[in-house]
């Protein structure tokens, strides 16, 4: 186990570090990175808190507060892990994301969020739960673009913007408390969408088209 508390930077990132669980502080910009998977039991960081982990990335009972978290996880050494980021407390308050695994990938926020980037594995679930009005937006550059075979994207309380001409997504499911805009450029099936009086509006380029 690690805690740390620190009114400066926090930059743990020696590859051989073996944590397993953390409690993090910082009044700046928090990184960490873990040989073997990471369970984060609390996490306070004013500014960046970037997570690097061979395995698994979970999350205690406690929310995760930073204005950005780049998190990702992957299976390179250990044949009992995917790969897979679980940060799904509907409390954690994160402005920007950007996330990366091997397998299925699911961020939890209770603010305003805005995706700087999603690739989870090759049938794999991106899965995106937002209870703030502001809903779920995106951000516009190339690297800000969404792979994921599965996408299922909840915005309780507003609404799912996904704007970018780079996404890739096969299949994607959609609950909304306001409208939904989604661009795409893989041929795409809708598996569900539920949004309550509001607007649903598909772009998709690639051949195959959008099935449901």
């Amino acid at each position: 186990n690690v805690t740390t508390v620190s009114s400066g930077d926090i930059t743990l990132t020696n590859a051989d570090n073996t944590f397993g669980y953390a409690t993090i502080s910082s009044a700046g910009s928090a990184s960490i990175t873990d040989a073997v998977s990471l369970n984060i039991e609390s996490a306070y960081v004013s500014d960046t808190l970037t997570l690097d982990v061979d395995g698994d990335i979970t999350q205690g009972s406690s929310a995760i507060s930073a204005t950005t978290l780049i998190a990702t996880a992957t299976a390179t050494s250990s044949p009992t892990t995917s790969g897979s980021i679980t940060l799904d407390n509907s409390s954690n308050t994160i402005s920007h994301a950007t996330l990366s695994a091997s397998g299925d990938a699911t961020l939890g926020d209770s603010s305003a969020l805005e995706i700087d980037g999603a690739k989870v594995g090759n049938g794999n679930t991106l899965t995106l739960y937002d209870t703030a009005s502001g809903g779920i937006t995106q951000g516009g550059t190339a690297d800000d673009a969404i792979t994921a075979t599965n996408l299922v994207a909840t915005a309780a309380s507003g609404p799912i913007t996904l704007g970018n001409t780079g996404n890739s997504i096969s299949n994607a499911t959609f609950t909304a408390g306001g409208n939904v805009t989604l661009y795409n450029k893989a041929a795409l099936t809708i598996q569900k969408a539920t949004l309550a009086g509001y607007t649903l509006t598909l772009t998709d380029t690639n051949a195959g088209g959008i099935g449901q």
